[in-house]
C-alpha cells in the first residue's frame, strides 16, 4: 500500500472515532435537555398552582376582614375575586396532576386523595367567607363576626396545611427529576471520557504502526547510504514493500550496482592519465617563481620544450600562462573580498542584506548597535517587523521594486526595546546573475538625535527671533512710555494742591509705570537686561522666598521645600532667582484652583555628554537642579510647544500678560542655564531648571553707599543726546524749570560736533547708550578724547549694573534709568555737577 493511502486510512479511522464520540455527546446532550424540559413541563406547573392557591386563600381571608373593619365596597369585590382565583388555580392544579400521572404512568393513590382534600378545604373556606360577608352586610354584632373570623382562620390554616404537604410532595418530585437528570449527565460524561481514551489509544497505535512502516525502511536506506559513503559498494537493500519506499530501495540497489561499474572504469582512466602525466613530468622542467616590475607573481618554465604524446603537441608555455593567470585571479578575488568585508564591517552606517521576504542574510556591527540586538538574535529574523507603520513599509517596498533603488528615504523603525527611531535608508535590489531579484541590500542611519537637535535649533532660532522682536518693540515702547511718564510727573509738579487733577495725572503715571514694567519683562526675555551675577546658594534663596510664597499662594495649596544637603554654589542674580521662583509658583497656583501640592526640590547633578548631545547649547559638567512640581491640571502637547513664547497664555482675558514664563526662560538662558517642562493633562507639571555650578567664587566689590543729593536746580548748561526727539524735549522740560540751560543733539555725530564748538560752556552731557549709527559708548569715547575731564551721565532702559560699572570705569560720571523720573533726573544731575550751585563759579 502506498504511503499516502496509509496516512489517509489512519486519518479516516481517527476521524470516524471522533465522529462517533461527537454523536454520542450530542445524543446525550439532547436526552438531558429533554429531561430538563419534562421536569419544567410536568413538575413546575403543579408547584406553581399550589403556591397560587395559598396566596389566593390568604388574600381572600385578609380582604374579607378588611371589609368587616372598613366596610368599603372595593374590599368586598376583591374578596370575591380572590375566591374565584381559588377555583381557577385549583382547576389548574388538578389538570397538571392528571397530565403528570398520565405521562409518568404513576398510580394516583395518595396524590388523588390529597388533591380531593384540598378541593374540599377550598369549598369550606369559600362557604365560611361567604357567610362572613353576608353577616357583615346584615350588620350583626361584632361578637358574632369575631366568631366567624375564627372559623375563617381555622379553615384557612387547614387548607394551607394541606397545601404545604402538596408543595413538599411537588418539591420532592422535582428533586428526584433533577437527580435523575444529573445521573444521566454523569453517565454521559463517563461514556464520552472512556471513548475518548480509547480513541487516543487507537490513534496512537495507528500512528505507531504507520510511523514504523515508514521509518524502519528509511533507517535501512540511511545505513546503506553511510556504508556506500565509506566505500562499501557491495551492499544491497532487502526491503519488500510495494510503496514508494520499495521503489526507492530498488533504485538504490541499481545505483549501487552502477557505482561499482563506474568505479572500475574510473580506476582504469586514472591509471591511463597517471601514465600520461608521468611521461609529461619527465619531459617538463621545474617551474620557478619570478617577480615582474609591477610586483605580479608569474610562473615561468626554464625551457619551451615541446612534448609529444599520443600524436598531440603540448606547449609548456601555454601551461605556464594558465598557472600565472589562475594565481593572479585568486589574489585579486581575495583582495576584493577583504576590501568589501572591511567596508562592510567598519561602516558607521548600519548595513543589512535580506531576502525578498524580509529574512536577514547578513548585517554589520553598526546595524546591531542601532537596533540593540545581538548577532545571534537576528539570524533569519524578519526585518518587516521593524517598521512602525505598515503603510510606510508597503509604499517603501513598492518604490524600491519600481525604481530599482531608493536613496535617503526617511522612515520610523522599532528598536529591540520597542522605542521608535527616525532613520534614513538607502536600499537597492539584490539581483542574481540572470537578473532575478534575490532580495535587498540597504544602508540605515539613525537620525533620531539629529532630528531632535534640528527641532531644538528651530525652536531656539524661533525664540531668538521672538526675543529680538520683543526687545525692539520694548525699546521703542519704552521711549514712548518715557514721554508719557515724564510729562505726567511734570504735570504733577506744576499742579501741586489740585487734588482732582492730581488724581487723574497719578492714574496716568501708574498706568505708564505698569506698562514700563511689562517692557522690562520683555527686555528680560530678550536678554537685553544684564544679570548681576554673584555666588549664591539656591537653598538660601528658596528659604528667603518661602515666606513671601506662603502669603501670596492660597492656603489650599501645600508648599513643600526639599533642599539638598551640600548643595553646590551657583553664579546668579538673587533678584532674578526670586522672579523665577515667584513666576513658577504663581503659574502652579493658577493650575490648582481647587488646591493641591507645590514642591520645590534642589539637588546636585551631572549632565553628561550623552544628555548634552541631544539638548542644544548645554555644556557637560556639574549643575544645580531646581525642580518645581505641582499637582494641577497639566498641559497638552500643543500648549507645551508655546509656553515660553511672550504673550502666550491659556488664561482668560485680563487674568495674565503671558510674560511670566517668557521672563523665566530669558533669565535662565542669561544665567547659562537650561529649562525643561514635562506635563500631561490631569497629571500635573514639572519644571526642571539647571544652573551651572560656579567654578571659582570671586569676592565681588560692594558699592560704597552714597549720600543722596538734595533736589534743587542749578544754572549749568546740559547737553542732552538722544535719537528720539520727544525724549529730548522731555529732558528739556524737566531740567529747564530748575534753572538749567539745555542744548539738544539727536545723534552721536551731532553731539561731538556741538561739543567741539561749545565745550567751554557745556558742564554736563546726558548721553543715551542705544542710538542708531554712532552708539552712546562710541560717542562717549570720542567726547573723552576731546575733554578727558568731561562730566557725562549715561541713560538706558535695560543696561545691567555690571555694564554700568564698565561705563563708569571708562569715564562716565553717572547713570540715569529710562523712563526718566523727575526726582531721579534732578538728583543725578545735581550729584554729578556737585551739590552746591556755587561750586561752578
Amino acid at each position: 500500500m502506498k504511503i499516502g493511502y496509509k496516512l489517509i486510512l489512519g486519518f479516516l479511522t481517527v476521524a470516524m472515532m471522533v465522529g462517533v464520540i461527537g454523536y454520542i455527546g450530542v445524543a446525550n446532550s439532547k436526552h438531558i435537555g429533554e429531561s430538563f424540559e419534562q421536569s419544567e413541563r410536568l413538575d413546575m406547573p403543579s408547584l406553581i398552582a399550589t403556591m397560587e392557591i395559598e396566596s389566593a386563600a390568604r388574600q381572600a381571608s385578609i380582604k374579607a376582614m378588611e371589609y368587616s373593619l372598613r366596610g368599603e365596597k372595593g374590599d368586598r369585590e376583591k374578596t370575591f375575586e380572590a375566591l374565584e382565583k381559588l377555583d381557577t388555580h385549583f382547576n389548574a392544579l388538578e389538570k397538571s396532576e392528571e397530565t403528570e400521572i398520565s405521562v409518568k404512568g404513576q398510580d394516583p393513590g395518595d396524590e388523588a386523595s390529597r388533591i380531593q382534600a384540598i378541593g374540599y378545604k377550598i369549598d369550606n373556606l369559600k362557604t365560611i367567607i361567604g357567610k362572613y360577608i353576608a353577616l357583615k352586610d346584615q350588620e350583626i354584632s361584632l361578637e358574632e363576626l369575631f366568631v366567624k373570623e375564627e372559623e375563617i382562620n381555622n379553615a384557612r390554616k387547614d387548607l394551607i396545611h394541606l397545601l404545604y404537604e402538596q408543595k413538599d410532595y411537588e418539591r420532592k418530585e422535582l428533586d428526584e427529576s433533577l437527580a435523575t437528570t444529573k445521573s444521566k449527565i454523569t453517565q454521559g460524561a463517563n461514556i464520552i471520557s472512556i471513548l475518548s481514551l480509547v480513541s487516543v489509544f487507537v490513534a496512537f497505535l495507528i500512528g505507531f504502526f504507520i510511523t514504523r512502516s515508514i521509518s524502519r525502511p528509511i533507517q535501512k536506506l540511511k545505513n546503506a547510504a553511510n556504508e556506500i559513503s565509506k566505500g562499501n559498494l557491495s551492499i544491497t537493500l532487502d526491503i519488500n514493500s510495494d510503496d514508494e519506499i520499495g521503489d526507492l530501495s530498488n533504485a538504490f540497489n541499481k545505483m549501487a550496482n552502477d557505482l561499482v561499474k563506474y568505479h572500475k572504469n574510473l580506476e582504469k582512466m586514472v591509471e591511463d592519465r597517471t601514465a600520461e602525466l608521468k611521461t609529461a613530468n619527465n619531459l617538463l622542467q621545474k617551474e620557478i617563481s619570478e617577480r615582474r616590475r609591477n610586483e605580479e607573481s608569474l610562473f615561468k618554465s626554464t625551457n619551451l620544450t615541446q612534448v609529444a604524446y599520443n600524436q598531440s603537441i603540448i606547449y609548456a608555455e601555454h601551461l605556464k600562462k594558465e598557472i600565472a593567470e589562475h594565481k593572479l585571479a585568486e589574489e585579486a578575488l581575495k583582495e576584493s573580498e577583504n576590501r568589501y568585508r572591511t567596508l562592510f564591517e567598519d561602516s558607521r552606517d548600519g548595513i543589512c542584506i535580506s531576502t525578498r521576504d524580509g529574512r536577514l542574510v547578513d548585517i554589520n556591527q553598526s546595524w546591531l548597535d542601532i537596533f540593540g540586538y545581538l548577532r545571534e538574535e537576528v539570524i533569519n529574523m524578519d526585518v518587516r517587523g521593524l517598521y512602525v507603520n505598515y503603510d510606510d513599509r508597503i509604499r517603501f517596498q513598492r518604490e524600491i521594486e519600481q525604481g530599482g533603488s531608493v536613496r535617503d528615504y526617511e522612515i520610523k523603525l522599532f528598536k529591540k526595546d520597542g522605542t521608535e527611531i527616525d532613520c534614513i535608508m538607502t536600499v537597492m535590489l539584490w539581483r542574481a546573475n540572470g537578473g532575478s531579484i534575490l532580495g535587498y541590500w540597504g544602508m540605515i542611519r539613525d537620525v533620531t538625535e539629529q532630528k531632535l537637535l534640528e527641532a531644538q535649533l528651530i525652536r531656539a532660532q524661533k525664540m531668538e527671533a521672538i526675543g529680538t522682536l520683543a526687545g525692539g518693540i520694548a525699546h521703542d515702547f519704552n521711549n514712548t512710555l518715557q514721554v508719557i511718564l515724564g510729562y505726567a510727573q511734570l504735570l504733577l509738579d506744576n499742579k501741586k494742591g489740585k487734588d482732582i487733577e492730581n488724581s487723574y495725572i497719578k492714574t496716568i503715571e501708574k498706568s505708564a509705570q505698569r506698562a514700563a514694567e511689562l517692557t522690562s519683562q520683555l527686555l528680560v526675555f530678550s536678554r537685553k537686561v544684564e544679570s548681576e551675577l554673584r555666588p549664591v546658594s539656591l537653598n538660601q534663596e528658596l528659604i528667603k522666598e518661602e515666606r513671601l510664597l506662603r502669603r501670596t499662594i492660597s492656603q489650599m495649596i501645600d508648599i513643600e521645600l526639599k533642599p539638598a544637603e551640600n548643595l553646590n554654589i551657583i553664579n546668579a542674580d538673587p533678584a532674578q532667582l526670586g522672579q523665577i521662583i515667584m513666576n513658577l509658583a504663581i503659574n502652579a497656583r493658577d493650575a490648582m484652583p481647587d488646591g493641591g501640592k507645590l514642591i520645590f526640590e534642589t539637588k546636585n547633578i551631572i549632565l553628561d555628554e550623552k544628555y548634552c548631545k541631544v539638548n542644544l547649547g548645554i555644556i557637560p559638567g556639574g549643575y544645580v537642579l531646581m525642580s518645581v512640581s505641582d499637582t494641577g491640571n497639566g498641559m497638552d502637547k500643543d500648549t507645551l510647544e508655546h509656553i515660553f513664547e511672550p504673550f502666550y497664555t491659556t488664561k482668560q482675558t485680563g487674568e495674565g500678560t503671558g510674560l511670566g514664563l517668557s521672563m523665566v526662560y530669558g533669565i535662565v538662558k542669561s544665567h547659562g542655564g537650561h529649562i525643561t517642562c514635562n506635563s500631561k493633562p490631569g497629571h500635573g507639571t514639572v519644571f526642571n531648571i539647571y544652573f551651572p555650578v560656579i567654578k571659582e567664587i570671586d569676592n565681588l566689590e560692594q558699592a560704597e553707599p552714597k549720600n543722596e543729593a538734595e533736589i534743587y536746580g542749578g544754572n549749568e548748561t546740559v547737553l542732552i543726546v538722544d535719537d528720539v526727539k520727544s525724549i529730548l524735549e522731555l529732558g528739556q522740560y524737566m531740567l529747564s524749570p530748575y534753572g538749567y540751560k539745555i542744548i539738544k543733539a539727536e545723534n552721536g555725530e551731532e553731539a561731538i560736533k556741538i561739543y567741539k564748538t561749545e565745550k567751554d560752556r557745556i558742564d554736563l552731557v546726558i548721553l543715551d547708550i542705544d542710538m542708531p549709527g554712532m552708539g552712546g559708548d562710541k560717542c562717549l569715547q570720542e567726547l573723552l578724547k576731546i575733554n578727558p575731564d568731561i562730566k557725562a551721565i549715561i541713560a538706558s532702559g535695560y543696561t545691567g549694573k555690571l555694564k554700568i560699572k564698565e561705563f563708569m570705569k571708562n569715564g562716565a560720571a553717572g547713570y540715569v534709568c529710562k523712563p526718566y523720573r523727575l526726582e531721579d533726573m534732578l538728583k543725578n544731575v545735581r550729584e554729578v555737577l556737585g551739590n552746591s550751585v556755587e561750586e561752578r563759579a
